[in-house]
């Protein structure tokens, strides 16, 4: 939904030309937040496991 947004709304706002190229460089800045969040949240959960097996808060493991 969004892209078609983009896309429609892009249309409109840049010049016959260069839509193509607006579209790629949303979609690229887009991809990169994205990937930044994705990493933010991974080195959060590391984190977050790592605090709590310090503190002993996480049960241990039972083999059997």
């Amino acid at each position: 939904m969004m892209r078609f947004l983009g896309q429609q709304y892009g249309t409109v706002a840049v010049q016959p030309g260069r839509r193509q190229s607006h579209r790629d460089r949303r979609g690229g800045g887009r991809g990169l937040a994205l990937l930044s969040a994705v990493n933010t949240a991974i080195a959060a959960q590391i984190g977050l496991v790592y605090m709590l097996a310090r503190d002993g808060e996480i049960p241990r493991c039972s083999s059997g």
